[in-house]
């Protein structure tokens, strides 16, 4: 039997020969992973422009050009591809061409936007969990797992190859919605229902089911690609395995992903679609004093204030995107069992495994 004078009795535990015992790190749980990440993305600015680029590549520029852009009617569409465009005949050359080179611009563009948003997400995971410059002790990792993450250009291109896989749901529900938006797109070119709101959103309010299901698809997508993409980066996990074991992390805790889903997108909708009005208002106001409505101090007031409010959509979404990309790298590091790191005055350590 141990004497004990074997044991310590004050501070921390010790070996028999004097060598310290490090208590094992406590399960970090889903709360205390959104204090982490919220921690995180406010002391580190960097990883705004990261999760800003990330958010416009992937489509994110669309919402954000959303209210100073009008959308072209289908008159301008129309006199832009041109009345005899489909004869009795069929198609002309001419329109077959504007057709192709419209969806080669569109597919380019989005492989160059999937690629952009691949290396901001491979830079921005890397990031957050290694240390400030200016502050050594922060990142979510310890300097040998952060030693152990994989390195070159492949890395993005997997990220990459995941969020195209994950592309498939998507499609899938959009061709399932395919005969409804006709339809109603049909009818409101025919009888519109309220020419206040822009074509597109009648189209999708006007065929609810398939609206809900491609909502959903994105979700999905969004959500299993995200998970995906942290294994590639954090764990060097390949295209295959890596979107199966996102799949298995979803499913593992499914409530923990829909609050995390939740929070997420109700977070960034609450700080977002301020901006956006904002922004909205600002460029009505700049259009009206362009148009001759205002002076020339009114036209740079109000240019003044439309580029101010811009650049705060900006910001926000750089800050948002940031935000919820930290809540999924935590989940994910909280879930692999690797300890998470926190800076000296943070209570403790934690770690996750299921």
């Amino acid at each position: 039997m141990a004497s004990a004078a074997a044991v310590p009795t004050s501070g921390a535990l010790e070996e028999l020969d004097g060598t310290p015992i490090s208590p094992p790190a406590r399960r970090s749980g889903w709360a205390r992973g959104v204090r982490d990440a919220t921690a995180l993305v406010a002391a580190r600015p960097d990883l705004w422009l990261f999760g800003l680029i990330a958010f416009l590549a992937r489509g994110g520029v669309l919402l954000v050009l959303a209210p100073i852009v009008t959308l072209p009617t289908f008159i301008n569409i129309v006199n832009t591809v041109g009345p005899t465009s489909v004869t009795a005949a069929g198609p002309t050359d001419r329109f077959v061409i504007l057709v192709v080179s419209v969806t080669a611009a569109v597919v380019a563009t989005a492989l160059a936007g999937i690629a952009a948003a691949a290396w901001a997400e491979t830079a921005g995971y890397r990031a957050a969990v290694a240390p400030d410059p200016d502050d050594p002790a922060s990142g979510l990792l310890d300097s040998a797992a952060r030693r152990a993450l994989p390195t070159g250009a492949s890395v993005a291109m997997r990220v990459a190859t995941v969020r195209m896989v994950m592309l498939a749901p998507v499609l899938a529900a959009v061709a399932y919605g395919v005969p409804a938006y006709v339809s109603v797109a049909y009818g409101e070119l025919v009888n519109p229902s309220n020419l206040s709101v822009p074509l597109p959103f009648r189209v999708l309010a006007g065929a609810p089911l398939p609206s809900a299901l491609l909502v959903a698809a994105w979700l999905l997508g969004e959500v299993v690609g995200g998970l995906a993409a942290r294994r590639v980066v954090l764990r060097g996990a390949g295209v295959v395995r890596a979107v199966a074991a996102g799949v298995a992390d979803l499913f593992r805790a499914p409530h923990l992903g829909l609050l995390t889903t939740a929070l997420g997108v109700a977070g960034s909708v609450l700080v977002l679609l301020p901006a956006l009005l904002l922004t909205g208002f600002a460029w009505e106001e700049a259009r009206v004093a362009l148009g001759g409505g205002g002076d020339g101090l009114m036209v740079l007031v109000t240019t003044l204030i439309l580029a101010g409010a811009w650049g705060l959509t900006l910001v926000v979404a750089g800050g948002s995107a940031a935000w919820r990309s930290a809540l999924w790298t935590v989940e994910v590091i909280r879930r692999s069992g690797v300890t998470i790191r926190r800076p000296p005055s943070s209570e403790g350590l934690s770690s996750g495994g299921e």
